[in-house]
C-alpha cells in the first residue's frame, strides 16, 4: 500500500520565507523546530497575521497530523498534540491520517531504516536534494509492517526522552540564570563609568574587555570529506557525524552514516577531537554546538563540523561553552553568517568574533558552580542516546524479519 492510501490527505507548508514580524501572533516553524520530536520555537520568528492567514489556508495542521521535515535536515519528526495549532509551517510535509488508522504506527515507521533507505535512494537520483509530495504520497509502506509495531513500548521508550530532554532545559535555563547573575547583572552594577568599552558600546566592570575568541583557544580543527579518503557504510559501525546529528538537545548518531576504523583514524589525525572541545556546526544552521565532556571515540565529524579547541588555561571550557549559547552572543554571531543559499561561517570568522572576557576570579565561581550542572546534562545526553538506539534496534529488527 501507499502512505496516501493510510492518510485522509498528504500535503506540504509553505515553500516561501514570510518576513518577520515582531508585532506578529503566530509563529512559523521549519525543521529544526522538530528535531526533538516536539515543537520547539527556540529560534523560531514571528509573522504577520496576513502571512499566517495565507499559509493556513493552504497548509494548516490541526491536533494528530505527522509533520516531517523535507528540506535541508531530512526526515525530522512531530506529532501535533495542539488542540488549536496556532502557528505555520514551512518545508515540511504533513500525513494526515484516517481515522481507522493508527497514527503513531506511521510515525514510527518514518523513524525506521527501510524508510531512510528509500529516502536516500530518492535524495540520491534527484539533482535537487529534498523529498517531494509526490514521493511522499506514494512511499510504498507493508501493512504487515504497521501491524506488527508495539505502539506502547516504544511511546514508553520516548517518554524517557522527552523526560531527559525537559530536565535538560531546566538545567540549561538554571545554568543561563547563573551566568545573568555573575555577568550581565555585575556588568550593569559594577560598571566603571572611567572605562568604556568601543565594541560593546557601554561601560564595563574594571577589567573586563571583549577579545577575539581565537586568543583564548588553541584553534579550530574540523573532519574530513569521504570523497578520495574513505567509504561510507562499508561495514563499519562508528557513527559519522554531520551537521545534520547536531541538534539543540544533543547529538544525534542515529541519523548518521557509519565509518570504519581506518576511517575514524584518518578523521582523528586531522580533528583531533579531545574531551572538553566544543562541536560547531559551519552552516545550515550555523553556531549550534555540543559539548565534548566525555567522548569515547565513539564518532567522527566531516568537514563541515568544527572543533574549537578549548584551553582551560586560556579560558575555563565552561565559562567559553556557555558564553557562546548565549542569546547576546547568538546574535551577534548571526551578523557573520553568510551565503545566499546555505547561511555559514568561516572558521577564520570564529576566530574573530568577539567574546567577553571578565575577571578570573568570577569566571572561576562560575564554572564551580556549573560544572556539576554540565555534567549531569552530558549524562542523560547518554541515556538518550541508549535509549534512541535500544528504539532503532527494535524497530529495525521488526522491519528486517519482514521486508
Amino acid at each position: 500500500m501507499k502512505a496516501i492510501d493510510y492518510c485522509e490527505k498528504i500535503f506540504d507548508g509553505t515553500h516561501d520565507s514570510p518576513k518577520p514580524n515582531a508585532e506578529g501572533k503566530h509563529y512559523l516553524i521549519n525543521s529544526k523546530n522538530i528535531s526533538t520530536g516536539q515543537i520547539d520555537y527556540n529560534g523560531a520568528y514571528k509573522i504577520s497575521d496576513d502571512d499566517y492567514n495565507k499559509i493556513i489556508k493552504r497548509s494548516g495542521v490541526k491536533k494528530g497530523d505527522i509533520l516531517i521535515s523535507m528540506i535541508g535536515t531530512i526526515g525530522n519528526l512531530c506529532i501535533v498534540d495542539d488542540d488549536s495549532p496556532d502557528y505555520a509551517i514551512k518545508n515540511m510535509g504533513v500525513f494526515r491520517c484516517k481515522n481507522s488508522v493508527d497514527r503513531n504506527k506511521l510515525f514510527y515507521y518514518l523513524q525506521t531504516n527501510d524508510f531512510k533507505q528509500k529516502s536516500n535512494n530518492f535524495l540520491n537520483s534527484s539533482i535537487q536534494k529534498f523529498l517531494t509530495l509526490d514521493f511522499i504520497r506514494n512511499l510504498d509502506i507493508q501493512k504487515e509492517i504497521l501491524d506488527k509495531i508495539d505502539v506502547d513500548k516504544l511511546t514508553r521508550v520516548d517518554l524517557l526522552i522527552k523526560h531527559n530532554n525537559d530536565v535538560i532545559n531546566v538545567l540549561i535555563n538554571k545554568i543561563k540564570d547563573i551566568y545573568s547573575f555573575y555577568f550581565e547583572n555585575s556588568k550593569l552594577s559594577n560598571c566603571d563609568k572611567n572605562y568604556f568599552d568601543s565594541f560593546s558600546g557601554c561601560y564595563l566592570p574594571l577589567g573586563w574587555k571583549y577579545e577575539n575568541l581565537g586568543k583564548y583557544i588553541d584553534g579550530i580543527t574540523t573532519g574530513l570529506n569521504p570523497r578520495a579518503n574513505f567509504v561510507l557504510n562499508n561495514g563499519g559501525k562508528i557513527p559519522y557525524v554531520t551537521i545534520k546529528n547536531i541538534e539543540d538537545n544533543g547529538i544525534n548518531l542515529k541519523k548518521c552514516d557509519y565509518i570504519d576504523m581506518d576511517a575514524f583514524n584518518k578523521i582523528q589525525n586531522r580533528s583531533k577531537l579531545k574531551n572538553g572541545d566544543i562541536l560547531y556546526t559551519s552552516l545550515s544552521p550555523a553556531g549550534l554546538t555540543y559539548f565534548l565532556l566525555s567522548w569515547k571515540n565513539e564518532f567522527q565529524i566531516n568537514e563541515s563540523v568544527f572543533c574549537i579547541k578549548t584551553n582551560d588555561c586560556k579560558l575555563n571550557k565552561y565559562y567559553l561553552y556557555t558564553a557562546l549559547n548565549t542569546n547576546s552572543f547568538k546574535k551577534y554571531e548571526n551578523n557573520f553568517v553568510n551565503g545566499s543559499n546555505q547561511k555559514s561561517i568561516k572558521q577564520a570568522q570564529i576566530l574573530d568574533l568577539k567574546i567577553l572576557i571578565p575577571s578570573k576570579e568570577l569566571i572561576d565561581k562560575f564554572s564551580n558552580k556549573v560544572q556539576s550542572l554540565y555534567l549531569e546534562i552530558d549524562k542523560l545526553q547518554r541515556q538518550n542516546t541508549i535509549l534512541s538506539s535500544y528504539k532503532h534496534e527494535i524497530l529495525n529488527f521488526l522491519v528486517k524479519k519482514l521486508v
